[in-house]
């Protein structure tokens, strides 16, 4: 009996312990610094301006959530401004709950105004350069991102699912580039043709990822980089990209 009463001690300390990293809020004043992931609980005042750096090759996203908390309440009382352009951004304008908030720039001023009790500010950080192996996240959409190639054999890079992938420009000559998608990594049940940038320039390619996962996959007998970009889709490409889903599990090649 007291082997299976520390047994059960002994998992529950680390499961109360991730479960309390979800849970816990850290307690900033007006004017503060964030410099680090985590959620942080705004004070309760009229006005309160809070600053997040964001480090160099990243992107940071930026929510503003809790329990009192809507976005249909507080339009005007929300407002981030780039630190670089000075371009102000009002993370509620076409949300109805939570706000957020996605950026490159390497700092942010969050302005919030007569904001409700126990409403807090989650920041996190994601890399905006990748190399061969690498997985892209979804929550990076919409922001410029590149990929480094280093004259290997064979390059891949995993690509989120329900996604455009939109390749804008790429640095180097005699760079191939194909993209594979299917319901799981590895069992690709389509494959798009091999498009190849030569000395002439590659004009903007664009590759939707209608599957739950996709793969980009670069060849070349010298260093490149791709500048590239995820798209959302929109309500329309959705519905869209769930019909064309039937796909998805039949093997050909379009």
């Amino acid at each position: 009996m007291v082997n299976v009463v520390a047994s059960i001690f002994v998992f529950y300390i680390p499961f109360a312990q991730a479960l309390s990293f979800y849970t816990r809020h850290q307690t900033i004043d007006c004017g503060s610094r964030i410099s680090s992931e985590g959620s942080y609980r705004v004070p309760k005042h009229e006005t309160c301006t809070f600053n997040v750096e964001v480090p160099a090759k990243s992107a940071v996203q930026i929510t503003v959530s809790g329990k009192e908390f809507k976005c249909r309440h507080h339009l005007n009382d929300l407002m981030i401004v780039s630190a670089e352009t000075k371009q102000p951004s009002f993370p509620c304008l076409d949300r109805v709950g939570a706000a957020v908030f996605t950026g490159i720039d390497s700092e942010y001023a969050i302005h919030a105004r007569n904001l409700p009790s126990g409403t807090h500010i989650g920041v996190s950080y994601y890399s905006t350069h990748f190399e061969c192996g690498d997985s892209v996240p979804f929550d990076v959409a919409g922001i410029p991102l590149t990929m480094k190639y280093s004259a290997e054999k064979e390059c891949a890079l995993v690509l989120p699912g329900r996604a455009r992938a939109v390749i804008d420009r790429i640095d180097g000559s005699d760079v191939c580039v194909r993209f594979d998608q299917g319901l799981r990594l590895g069992d690709f049940a389509l494959q798009s043709k091999k498009v190849c940038h030569g000395s002439g320039g590659l004009s903007t390619l664009r590759y939707d990822v209608f599957c739950s996962i996709g793969q980009m996959n670069v060849e070349s007998d010298a260093d490149a980089t791709i500048h590239f970009r995820l798209e959302a889709p929109t309500p329309e490409q959705l519905d869209s990209y769930r019909i064309e889903s039937y796909a998805c599990s039949t093997r050909f090649i379009d």
